[in-house]
């Protein structure tokens, strides 16, 4: 075989195989296609539990606790 022969043979290998790398790279990549039932469940409304008070942080006095503050004596 050539030298000429050679040079291509390996020119074609090379393409070959970097021609396949890119393409494993790109369907690596690439997302796949959502289906029927998640573009059903992307439209639907969202179901928002409900509402829960938030406490304000702040604690009532109660007069009616039966305690009595000491003056420290």
């Amino acid at each position: 075989m050539s030298s000429a022969v050679g040079f291509l043979v390996v020119a074609v290998a090379v393409a070959i195989l970097g021609s396949l790398i890119l393409w494993l790279w790109h369907r690596a990549r690439t997302t796949k296609p959502p289906t029927f039932n998640e573009h059903l469940q992307a439209l639907a409304p969202r179901r928002r539990p409900a509402s829960v008070e938030q406490p304000t942080g702040i604690v009532p006095f109660d007069p009616d606790s039966g305690e009595e503050l000491s003056s420290g004596t």
